[in-house]
Protein backbone atom coordinates (compact mmCIF):
# COMPACT_ATOMS: atom_id res chain seq x y z
CA UNK A 1 0.00 0.00 0.00
CA UNK A 2 1.30 3.23 -1.12
CA UNK A 3 1.06 6.28 1.62
CA UNK A 4 0.99 9.59 -0.43
CA UNK A 5 1.68 13.02 1.50
CA UNK A 6 2.32 16.41 0.35
CA UNK A 7 5.42 17.16 2.56
CA UNK A 8 8.09 17.91 -0.22
CA UNK A 9 10.84 15.41 -1.45
CA UNK A 10 13.68 17.51 -1.06
CA UNK A 11 12.96 18.35 2.61
CA UNK A 12 16.38 17.77 4.61
CA UNK A 13 16.52 18.67 7.80
CA UNK A 14 15.79 16.42 10.68
CA UNK A 15 12.53 15.74 12.98
CA UNK A 16 9.15 14.97 13.09
CA UNK A 17 6.53 16.62 10.41
CA UNK A 18 2.74 15.85 10.34
CA UNK A 19 0.11 16.04 7.96
CA UNK A 20 -4.00 16.27 9.06
CA UNK A 21 -6.83 14.35 6.62
CA UNK A 22 -10.15 15.11 8.29
CA UNK A 23 -12.26 12.50 7.26
CA UNK A 24 -16.40 12.85 7.83
CA UNK A 25 -17.47 9.56 9.73
CA UNK A 26 -19.21 6.82 6.98
CA UNK A 27 -17.36 9.02 3.76
CA UNK A 28 -16.03 5.17 2.73
CA UNK A 29 -19.55 4.86 1.49
CA UNK A 30 -20.75 5.58 -1.73
CA UNK A 31 -24.39 7.32 -2.40
CA UNK A 32 -26.88 5.67 -3.67
CA UNK A 33 -29.34 6.99 -5.74
CA UNK A 34 -32.68 5.46 -4.78
CA UNK A 35 -35.03 4.79 -8.08
CA UNK A 36 -38.57 3.58 -7.67
CA UNK A 37 -40.53 2.48 -10.58
CA UNK A 38 -44.40 2.60 -10.64
CA UNK A 39 -45.42 0.04 -13.54
CA UNK A 40 -48.83 0.50 -14.19
CA UNK A 41 -51.44 1.46 -17.11
CA UNK A 42 -51.25 4.49 -19.89
CA UNK A 43 -53.63 6.08 -22.12
CA UNK A 44 -52.73 6.36 -25.69
CA UNK A 45 -52.62 10.53 -25.16
CA UNK A 46 -49.45 9.65 -23.23
CA UNK A 47 -46.16 10.54 -24.71
CA UNK A 48 -44.31 7.75 -22.95
CA UNK A 49 -43.28 4.79 -24.59
CA UNK A 50 -45.04 1.44 -23.38
CA UNK A 51 -42.91 -0.76 -21.09
CA UNK A 52 -40.33 1.61 -21.09
CA UNK A 53 -38.64 3.39 -17.81
CA UNK A 54 -39.12 7.41 -18.12
CA UNK A 55 -38.46 9.31 -14.96
CA UNK A 56 -41.30 11.80 -13.92
CA UNK A 57 -40.60 14.68 -12.05
CA UNK A 58 -44.06 16.31 -10.71
CA UNK A 59 -47.54 15.61 -11.16
CA UNK A 60 -47.88 17.33 -14.91
CA UNK A 61 -44.75 15.60 -15.63
CA UNK A 62 -46.89 12.48 -15.06
CA UNK A 63 -50.27 13.71 -16.92
CA UNK A 64 -48.00 14.48 -19.77
CA UNK A 65 -46.32 11.07 -20.04
CA UNK A 66 -48.92 8.76 -18.84
CA UNK A 67 -52.20 10.79 -19.91
CA UNK A 68 -54.52 12.60 -17.98
CA UNK A 69 -56.31 10.32 -15.48
CA UNK A 70 -54.60 6.99 -16.29
CA UNK A 71 -53.70 5.03 -13.85
CA UNK A 72 -49.98 5.21 -13.93
CA UNK A 73 -50.49 9.39 -13.49
CA UNK A 74 -52.97 8.92 -10.92
CA UNK A 75 -50.32 6.51 -8.74
CA UNK A 76 -47.45 8.51 -9.58
CA UNK A 77 -49.85 11.48 -8.21
CA UNK A 78 -50.02 9.49 -5.10
CA UNK A 79 -46.33 8.91 -4.92
CA UNK A 80 -45.65 12.79 -4.71
CA UNK A 81 -48.46 12.91 -2.16
CA UNK A 82 -46.15 10.40 0.09
CA UNK A 83 -43.03 11.78 -0.92
CA UNK A 84 -45.05 14.74 0.62
CA UNK A 85 -45.59 12.84 3.75
CA UNK A 86 -42.58 11.27 4.28
CA UNK A 87 -40.38 14.19 3.86
CA UNK A 88 -38.01 12.82 1.19
CA UNK A 89 -38.58 10.85 -1.77
CA UNK A 90 -36.39 8.45 -3.70
CA UNK A 91 -36.41 9.16 -7.90
CA UNK A 92 -40.06 8.65 -9.31
CA UNK A 93 -39.87 6.45 -12.57
CA UNK A 94 -42.78 5.49 -14.44
CA UNK A 95 -43.21 2.32 -16.70
CA UNK A 96 -46.34 2.22 -18.25
CA UNK A 97 -48.37 -0.43 -19.49
CA UNK A 98 -50.70 -0.80 -22.59
CA UNK A 99 -54.02 -1.65 -21.49
CA UNK A 100 -55.15 -5.69 -22.22
CA UNK A 101 -55.75 -6.32 -25.87
CA UNK A 102 -59.48 -7.26 -25.63
CA UNK A 103 -60.34 -6.50 -22.21
CA UNK A 104 -63.48 -4.22 -20.96
CA UNK A 105 -63.29 -1.15 -19.22
CA UNK A 106 -65.03 -0.27 -16.02
CA UNK A 107 -68.51 1.38 -15.90
CA UNK A 108 -70.23 3.20 -13.34
CA UNK A 109 -73.64 5.08 -13.31
CA UNK A 110 -75.22 7.72 -11.69
CA UNK A 111 -78.44 7.39 -11.98
CA UNK A 112 -80.39 11.09 -10.58
CA UNK A 113 -83.72 11.00 -9.63
CA UNK A 114 -86.24 14.58 -8.55
CA UNK A 115 -89.33 15.04 -6.81
CA UNK A 116 -88.77 18.64 -5.94
CA UNK A 117 -84.78 19.45 -5.55
CA UNK A 118 -83.91 21.94 -3.03
CA UNK A 119 -80.79 23.64 -2.40
CA UNK A 120 -77.66 21.76 -1.58
CA UNK A 121 -74.72 20.10 -2.47
CA UNK A 122 -74.58 16.57 -3.75
CA UNK A 123 -71.60 14.34 -3.32
CA UNK A 124 -69.75 11.04 -3.88
CA UNK A 125 -66.67 9.76 -3.85
CA UNK A 126 -64.24 8.06 -6.30
CA UNK A 127 -61.47 5.92 -4.90
CA UNK A 128 -61.53 7.79 -1.67
CA UNK A 129 -61.67 11.02 -3.84
CA UNK A 130 -64.82 13.71 -3.49
CA UNK A 131 -67.03 14.61 -6.33
CA UNK A 132 -69.01 17.44 -5.44
CA UNK A 133 -71.86 18.67 -7.50
CA UNK A 134 -73.81 22.33 -6.39
CA UNK A 135 -77.52 21.87 -6.80
CA UNK A 136 -79.72 24.77 -6.97
CA UNK A 137 -83.38 24.72 -5.95
CA UNK A 138 -85.45 23.13 -8.99
CA UNK A 139 -83.25 21.65 -10.71
CA UNK A 140 -84.19 18.89 -13.01
CA UNK A 141 -82.58 15.31 -12.92
CA UNK A 142 -81.19 16.29 -16.38
CA UNK A 143 -79.61 19.53 -14.70
CA UNK A 144 -77.80 17.70 -12.45
CA UNK A 145 -76.72 14.64 -14.43
CA UNK A 146 -75.39 17.38 -16.25
CA UNK A 147 -73.10 18.95 -13.35
CA UNK A 148 -71.72 15.68 -12.29
CA UNK A 149 -70.77 14.89 -15.65
CA UNK A 150 -68.92 18.17 -15.38
CA UNK A 151 -67.36 17.75 -11.74
CA UNK A 152 -66.02 14.53 -13.28
CA UNK A 153 -64.54 16.47 -16.06
CA UNK A 154 -62.89 18.76 -13.35
CA UNK A 155 -61.00 16.31 -11.80
CA UNK A 156 -59.56 14.22 -14.56
CA UNK A 157 -56.28 14.50 -13.25
CA UNK A 158 -57.41 12.95 -10.07
CA UNK A 159 -59.36 9.94 -10.94
CA UNK A 160 -58.95 7.59 -13.79
CA UNK A 161 -62.75 8.15 -15.20
CA UNK A 162 -63.76 9.79 -17.81
CA UNK A 163 -67.77 10.55 -18.04
CA UNK A 164 -70.96 10.86 -20.52
CA UNK A 165 -74.71 12.01 -19.61
CA UNK A 166 -77.80 10.83 -21.43
CA UNK A 167 -80.71 12.64 -19.75
CA UNK A 168 -80.70 11.79 -16.40
CA UNK A 169 -77.84 9.16 -16.24
CA UNK A 170 -74.09 9.59 -16.21
CA UNK A 171 -71.75 6.82 -17.15
CA UNK A 172 -68.86 6.89 -15.74
CA UNK A 173 -65.95 4.91 -17.43
CA UNK A 174 -62.42 3.96 -16.56
CA UNK A 175 -59.29 5.30 -18.95
CA UNK A 176 -57.90 1.86 -19.22
CA UNK A 177 -59.91 -1.60 -19.97
CA UNK A 178 -58.70 -4.19 -17.30
CA UNK A 179 -59.60 -5.62 -14.19
CA UNK A 180 -57.70 -2.54 -12.02
CA UNK A 181 -60.65 -0.59 -12.68
CA UNK A 182 -62.86 -2.57 -10.18
CA UNK A 183 -60.24 -1.48 -7.53
CA UNK A 184 -61.48 2.45 -7.56
CA UNK A 185 -64.77 2.26 -5.01
CA UNK A 186 -67.70 4.51 -5.51
CA UNK A 187 -69.96 5.35 -2.45
CA UNK A 188 -72.49 8.02 -1.72
CA UNK A 189 -72.07 10.76 0.79
CA UNK A 190 -74.75 13.36 0.91
CA UNK A 191 -77.60 14.83 -1.25
CA UNK A 192 -80.00 17.76 -1.25
CA UNK A 193 -83.28 17.08 0.15
CA UNK A 194 -85.59 15.61 -2.80
CA UNK A 195 -82.44 14.19 -4.90
CA UNK A 196 -81.81 10.80 -5.36
CA UNK A 197 -78.47 9.63 -7.04
CA UNK A 198 -78.22 5.81 -7.12
CA UNK A 199 -74.21 4.46 -7.90
CA UNK A 200 -73.92 0.96 -9.91
CA UNK A 201 -71.34 -0.95 -11.49
CA UNK A 202 -73.07 -1.53 -15.34
CA UNK A 203 -69.58 -3.27 -16.22
CA UNK A 204 -67.03 -4.69 -14.34
CA UNK A 205 -63.38 -4.43 -15.92
CA UNK A 206 -61.73 -7.64 -17.27
CA UNK A 207 -58.61 -8.29 -18.54
CA UNK A 208 -54.71 -7.98 -17.19
CA UNK A 209 -52.16 -5.77 -18.49
CA UNK A 210 -48.71 -7.74 -18.65
CA UNK A 211 -46.38 -6.70 -16.75
CA UNK A 212 -43.50 -9.10 -18.26
CA UNK A 213 -41.61 -6.72 -21.01
CA UNK A 214 -42.20 -3.77 -18.51
CA UNK A 215 -40.34 -5.52 -15.71
CA UNK A 216 -37.11 -6.84 -18.54
CA UNK A 217 -37.09 -2.80 -19.53
CA UNK A 218 -35.54 -1.94 -16.11
CA UNK A 219 -32.49 -3.80 -16.28
CA UNK A 220 -30.83 -0.37 -18.21
CA UNK A 221 -30.33 0.83 -14.26
CA UNK A 222 -30.93 0.38 -10.83
CA UNK A 223 -34.53 0.24 -9.74
CA UNK A 224 -34.58 -0.42 -5.86
CA UNK A 225 -38.48 -0.26 -5.73
CA UNK A 226 -41.29 -1.29 -8.10
CA UNK A 227 -44.60 -1.09 -7.59
CA UNK A 228 -47.21 -2.57 -9.52
CA UNK A 229 -50.75 -2.06 -10.24
CA UNK A 230 -51.71 -5.94 -10.81
CA UNK A 231 -52.75 -7.78 -8.04
CA UNK A 232 -53.29 -11.33 -9.41
CA UNK A 233 -51.39 -14.75 -8.31
CA UNK A 234 -50.26 -15.04 -12.18
CA UNK A 235 -48.35 -11.22 -11.39
CA UNK A 236 -47.01 -12.64 -8.07
CA UNK A 237 -45.21 -15.73 -9.96
CA UNK A 238 -43.91 -13.49 -12.82
CA UNK A 239 -42.33 -11.21 -9.64
CA UNK A 240 -41.12 -14.11 -7.53
CA UNK A 241 -39.07 -15.32 -10.98
CA UNK A 242 -38.21 -12.04 -11.42
CA UNK A 243 -37.01 -10.94 -7.86
CA UNK A 244 -34.79 -14.52 -7.86
CA UNK A 245 -32.81 -13.45 -11.33
CA UNK A 246 -32.57 -9.38 -10.26
CA UNK A 247 -31.00 -10.68 -7.17
CA UNK A 248 -28.67 -13.47 -8.67
CA UNK A 249 -24.49 -12.82 -10.00
CA UNK A 250 -25.86 -12.07 -13.60
CA UNK A 251 -27.98 -8.77 -12.53
CA UNK A 252 -26.97 -7.79 -9.30
CA UNK A 253 -29.90 -5.90 -9.16
CA UNK A 254 -31.25 -5.53 -5.59
CA UNK A 255 -35.01 -4.73 -6.54
CA UNK A 256 -37.57 -5.13 -4.16
CA UNK A 257 -41.54 -6.16 -5.74
CA UNK A 258 -44.86 -4.17 -3.95
CA UNK A 259 -48.37 -4.84 -4.40
CA UNK A 260 -51.43 -4.11 -3.28
CA UNK A 261 -54.84 -5.14 -2.06
CA UNK A 262 -57.67 -3.31 -0.78
CA UNK A 263 -59.77 -6.84 -0.29
CA UNK A 264 -60.14 -9.18 2.14
CA UNK A 265 -57.32 -10.39 4.44
CA UNK A 266 -58.16 -13.43 3.03
CA UNK A 267 -57.35 -12.14 -0.54
CA UNK A 268 -54.27 -11.17 0.34
CA UNK A 269 -53.33 -13.87 2.03
CA UNK A 270 -53.56 -16.02 -1.58
CA UNK A 271 -50.99 -13.80 -2.81
CA UNK A 272 -48.19 -13.80 0.26
CA UNK A 273 -49.14 -17.69 0.22
CA UNK A 274 -47.96 -17.04 -3.60
CA UNK A 275 -45.26 -15.36 -2.53
CA UNK A 276 -43.39 -16.09 0.34
CA UNK A 277 -40.26 -13.88 -0.68
CA UNK A 278 -37.95 -11.65 1.27
CA UNK A 279 -38.38 -9.47 -2.02
CA UNK A 280 -41.72 -8.73 -2.31
CA UNK A 281 -44.48 -7.09 -0.37
CA UNK A 282 -47.98 -7.84 0.06
CA UNK A 283 -49.73 -3.97 1.74
CA UNK A 284 -53.33 -5.46 2.93
CA UNK A 285 -55.61 -2.53 3.78
CA UNK A 286 -59.02 -3.75 3.15
CA UNK A 287 -61.82 -1.77 2.08
CA UNK A 288 -59.80 1.03 1.94
CA UNK A 289 -61.33 3.84 -0.60
CA UNK A 290 -57.85 4.20 -2.21
CA UNK A 291 -56.85 1.55 -4.90
CA UNK A 292 -54.61 -1.47 -4.65
CA UNK A 293 -52.11 -0.07 -7.05
CA UNK A 294 -51.97 3.15 -4.56
CA UNK A 295 -51.02 0.33 -1.44
CA UNK A 296 -48.33 0.06 -3.41
CA UNK A 297 -47.02 2.79 -4.44
CA UNK A 298 -47.38 4.29 -0.89
CA UNK A 299 -45.60 0.87 0.54
CA UNK A 300 -42.82 1.28 -1.90
CA UNK A 301 -42.34 5.49 -1.34
CA UNK A 302 -42.67 4.90 1.84
CA UNK A 303 -39.36 2.50 2.82
CA UNK A 304 -37.02 4.31 0.13
CA UNK A 305 -38.04 7.97 1.03
CA UNK A 306 -35.54 6.46 3.97
CA UNK A 307 -31.52 6.20 2.96
CA UNK A 308 -31.11 3.95 6.09
CA UNK A 309 -31.20 0.57 4.69
CA UNK A 310 -32.68 -0.45 8.08
CA UNK A 311 -35.18 2.17 8.97
CA UNK A 312 -38.08 1.77 11.49
CA UNK A 313 -41.37 2.38 9.61
CA UNK A 314 -43.35 1.27 12.81
CA UNK A 315 -46.96 3.81 12.46
CA UNK A 316 -45.14 5.44 9.13
CA UNK A 317 -48.44 7.51 7.53
CA UNK A 318 -49.13 7.18 4.62
CA UNK A 319 -51.35 8.88 2.06
CA UNK A 320 -54.37 6.27 2.00
CA UNK A 321 -57.62 7.19 2.85
CA UNK A 322 -58.70 5.09 5.76
CA UNK A 323 -62.00 2.59 5.63
CA UNK A 324 -64.92 3.12 7.62
CA UNK A 325 -64.52 1.75 11.33
CA UNK A 326 -66.31 -1.23 10.59
CA UNK A 327 -63.56 -2.25 8.08
CA UNK A 328 -60.53 -1.30 10.20
CA UNK A 329 -58.76 -4.21 11.20
CA UNK A 330 -59.10 -5.23 14.75
CA UNK A 331 -55.79 -6.11 16.77
CA UNK A 332 -56.55 -10.08 16.18
CA UNK A 333 -56.52 -9.39 12.19
CA UNK A 334 -53.16 -6.95 12.61
CA UNK A 335 -51.58 -10.39 14.36
CA UNK A 336 -52.73 -12.72 11.58
CA UNK A 337 -51.59 -9.62 8.97
CA UNK A 338 -48.57 -9.51 10.40
CA UNK A 339 -47.84 -13.21 11.30
CA UNK A 340 -48.41 -14.32 8.02
CA UNK A 341 -46.47 -12.12 5.95
CA UNK A 342 -49.05 -9.42 4.97
CA UNK A 343 -48.00 -5.40 5.36
CA UNK A 344 -51.06 -4.28 7.06
CA UNK A 345 -52.13 -0.66 7.72
CA UNK A 346 -54.55 1.18 10.15
CA UNK A 347 -56.34 4.88 10.08
CA UNK A 348 -54.24 7.02 11.12
CA UNK A 349 -56.98 10.15 11.21
CA UNK A 350 -57.55 11.64 7.69
CA UNK A 351 -54.64 9.65 6.57
CA UNK A 352 -53.44 5.94 7.44
CA UNK A 353 -50.38 4.26 8.90
CA UNK A 354 -47.76 1.84 8.09
CA UNK A 355 -48.27 -1.47 11.22
CA UNK A 356 -45.54 -2.68 10.97
CA UNK A 357 -42.93 -2.81 7.80
CA UNK A 358 -42.69 -6.96 6.57
CA UNK A 359 -42.16 -8.63 3.56
CA UNK A 360 -44.44 -11.54 2.08
CA UNK A 361 -41.33 -14.17 3.23
CA UNK A 362 -42.53 -15.95 6.40
CA UNK A 363 -40.67 -19.70 5.98
CA UNK A 364 -36.89 -20.21 5.07
CA UNK A 365 -36.24 -23.68 3.69
CA UNK A 366 -39.45 -24.84 4.95
CA UNK A 367 -38.96 -23.29 8.64
CA UNK A 368 -40.31 -20.24 9.67
CA UNK A 369 -38.16 -17.08 9.60
CA UNK A 370 -37.94 -13.48 11.75
CA UNK A 371 -34.86 -13.34 9.71
CA UNK A 372 -36.00 -11.60 6.50
CA UNK A 373 -39.65 -11.33 7.44
CA UNK A 374 -38.74 -7.73 8.64
CA UNK A 375 -37.72 -5.72 5.38
CA UNK A 376 -34.65 -3.69 7.39
CA UNK A 377 -32.71 -7.17 7.38
CA UNK A 378 -32.66 -8.39 3.32
CA UNK A 379 -32.43 -4.63 2.42
CA UNK A 380 -29.34 -3.94 4.74
CA UNK A 381 -27.96 -7.31 3.40
CA UNK A 382 -28.66 -5.51 -0.27
CA UNK A 383 -27.27 -2.44 0.53
CA UNK A 384 -24.20 -3.78 1.74
CA UNK A 385 -23.71 -6.02 -1.04
CA UNK A 386 -23.94 -2.90 -3.51
CA UNK A 387 -21.14 -1.23 -1.43
CA UNK A 388 -18.98 -3.78 -1.81
CA UNK A 389 -19.52 -4.32 -5.44
CA UNK A 390 -18.97 -1.04 -6.33
CA UNK A 391 -16.21 -0.16 -4.26
CA UNK A 392 -14.64 -3.26 -6.12
CA UNK A 393 -15.17 -1.72 -9.54
CA UNK A 394 -13.77 1.32 -8.41
CA UNK A 395 -10.71 0.39 -6.54
CA UNK A 396 -9.50 -2.46 -7.83
CA UNK A 397 -9.14 -1.52 -11.50
CA UNK A 398 -6.28 -4.00 -13.36
CA UNK A 399 -4.93 -5.27 -10.50
CA UNK A 400 -2.78 -7.99 -10.32
CA UNK A 401 -2.86 -11.26 -7.66
CA UNK A 402 -1.06 -10.30 -5.17
CA UNK A 403 -0.85 -11.31 -1.01
CA UNK A 404 -1.14 -7.31 -0.89
CA UNK A 405 -3.85 -6.79 -3.23
CA UNK A 406 -5.52 -9.76 -1.50
CA UNK A 407 -5.05 -7.86 1.88
CA UNK A 408 -6.72 -4.45 0.42
CA UNK A 409 -9.65 -6.22 -0.74
CA UNK A 410 -10.48 -7.57 3.07
CA UNK A 411 -9.35 -4.18 4.60
CA UNK A 412 -12.11 -2.68 1.88
CA UNK A 413 -14.94 -5.03 2.88
CA UNK A 414 -13.59 -4.22 6.57
CA UNK A 415 -13.55 -0.66 5.85
CA UNK A 416 -17.21 -0.45 4.73
CA UNK A 417 -18.54 -2.70 7.23
CA UNK A 418 -17.24 -0.13 10.28
CA UNK A 419 -18.68 2.98 8.26
CA UNK A 420 -21.97 1.28 8.22
CA UNK A 421 -21.68 0.33 11.73
CA UNK A 422 -21.00 4.59 12.49
CA UNK A 423 -24.08 4.91 11.09
CA UNK A 424 -25.90 2.22 13.27
CA UNK A 425 -26.72 0.31 10.15
CA UNK A 426 -24.74 -2.97 11.17
CA UNK A 427 -23.23 -3.83 14.46
CA UNK A 428 -20.58 -5.85 16.68
CA UNK A 429 -18.71 -5.55 13.75
CA UNK A 430 -15.34 -6.56 15.46
CA UNK A 431 -16.91 -9.81 16.48
CA UNK A 432 -16.97 -11.03 12.72
CA UNK A 433 -13.33 -9.94 11.92
CA UNK A 434 -11.82 -13.50 12.56
CA UNK A 435 -14.21 -14.66 10.07
CA UNK A 436 -14.15 -11.80 7.76
CA UNK A 437 -11.29 -13.57 5.20
CA UNK A 438 -10.43 -13.29 1.37
CA UNK A 439 -8.62 -15.87 -0.22
CA UNK A 440 -8.10 -16.85 -3.72
CA UNK A 441 -10.55 -19.47 -5.89
CA UNK A 442 -9.27 -22.63 -6.23
CA UNK A 443 -11.28 -23.49 -9.26
CA UNK A 444 -11.42 -20.27 -11.37
CA UNK A 445 -8.07 -18.19 -12.07
CA UNK A 446 -8.40 -14.98 -11.43
CA UNK A 447 -11.07 -14.60 -8.61
CA UNK A 448 -10.94 -14.44 -5.05
CA UNK A 449 -14.09 -15.49 -2.74
CA UNK A 450 -14.49 -13.67 0.64
CA UNK A 451 -16.47 -14.91 3.73
CA UNK A 452 -18.35 -11.71 5.25
CA UNK A 453 -20.43 -11.71 7.64
CA UNK A 454 -22.51 -9.24 9.46
CA UNK A 455 -24.89 -7.94 12.11
CA UNK A 456 -27.91 -5.98 10.92
CA UNK A 457 -28.70 -3.38 13.76
CA UNK A 458 -32.74 -4.35 13.35
CA UNK A 459 -35.27 -1.79 13.91
CA UNK A 460 -36.56 -1.61 17.43
CA UNK A 461 -39.96 -2.37 17.64
CA UNK A 462 -41.41 -3.84 21.02
CA UNK A 463 -41.15 -3.54 25.22
CA UNK A 464 -42.34 -5.78 27.53
CA UNK A 465 -42.10 -4.89 30.79
CA UNK A 466 -42.69 -7.34 34.02
CA UNK A 467 -44.09 -5.29 36.61
CA UNK A 468 -43.73 -7.26 40.13
CA UNK A 469 -45.32 -5.11 42.93
CA UNK A 470 -44.43 -5.77 46.31
CA UNK A 471 -46.48 -5.00 49.18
Amino acid sequence: MTIVTSTPSNLRRPGAFSEFAFVEAGQSLIPLPLRAVIVAEKTTAGTAAVDTPVQVFDESDADAKGGIGSLVAVLCRTAFAQAKLSGASPEIWMAPLAEPTGGTATQETATITVTTATSGTLIFTVAGRPVIVGVSAGDAANTIAVAVKNAIDAMRSLIPFTATVAANVVTMTHTTKGANGNDAAFALVQTPVGVTCVLAQSAAGAGVASIVNALQGLYGQRYHAVAISNHTTADIATLVLERAAAWAFSQRNYRFFFVGERGSLGTAQTLQAAANDFGIVIGSYEATPSLSGEIAVVDAIAEFAREAPNANLDGQRVALYPPSGAFAYTAPEIESGLNGGLNVHEPDGAFSKITRFVTSEITLNGAPTETVRDIAFPRTAAFRAEQVEIAFRTRFVQEVDTLEVRTRVRDMIVEISRAMESLNYLQDVDSFLDQTQVEKSTTTTGRYVSSAPFRVAGPLHQLVTKHTMFL
